[in-house]
């Protein structure tokens, strides 16, 4: 989607830039199964992305006129992400919601979007903690094309730290620097040339 390559990094990557398998069904489930704790083993499994054969990440066909699909995406997190800018990245065609540890995060109404790219709110944020995590989505296709897609990414707090200058002699106001350049202090603002 739109934010590989860029400041962030992915924690569940999309069909668009990586695989994912998930847990899907075409049958209406029992209530709760958008939660983490409910029992999808008797669900079928399929490679990421869903829908149908006209967009270009699907692997998994899933068709047809008012048809509707539901998918549970489990994610297994090195550590909490409780602090850090947690971002959603989904694409869908039609009726969507999204929900990340049984919490709604996404509900589209009619519509149909690619490559969104949107935070997820920090009382959700909360709930991603080391371990096992769910990511669950529904779609009703009303006609033509289907598509359903979904992961997320982080971005990092941590910025790199510039390189220090090593000061390799001091003589009064003169400061010798480690990138041949010798510089003077005068007041806030020190002089510096090449040697």
């Amino acid at each position: 989607m739109g934010i590989e390559g860029s400041r962030f990094v992915a924690i569940a990557k999309t069909a668009e830039t990586g695989e994912w398998t998930g847990r899907y069904t075409l049958v209406k489930p029992q209530d709760g199964w958008q939660n983490p704790e409910f029992n999808d083993s008797k669900w079928n499994e399929g490679a990421a992305a869903f829908g149908t054969a006209d967009q270009t990440t699907v692997q998994t066909i899933w068709s047809g006129n008012n048809a509707e699909i539901w998918v549970r995406r489990e994610i297994i997190l090195d550590e909490d992400l409780a602090g850090k800018k947690v971002f959603m990245e989904y694409s869908h065609d039609d009726d969507f919601e999204l929900y990340i540890n049984g919490v709604e995060v996404v509900n589209s109404g009619y519509r149909w979007r690619k490559d969104v790219v949107e935070p997820v709110p920090d009382e959700v944020v909360q709930t991603l903690k080391k371990g096992r995590n769910i990511i669950a989505a529904h779609c009703l296709n009303r006609v033509g094309s289907a598509l359903v897609d979904f992961g997320l990414s982080y971005e990092p707090t941590d910025k790199p730290e510039a390189p220090r200058k090593k000061i390799l002699e001091k003589r009064g106001d003169y400061v010798r620097i480690d990138w041949g350049y010798l510089c003077r202090k005068r007041g806030n603002n020190p002089r510096c040339w090449r040697q």
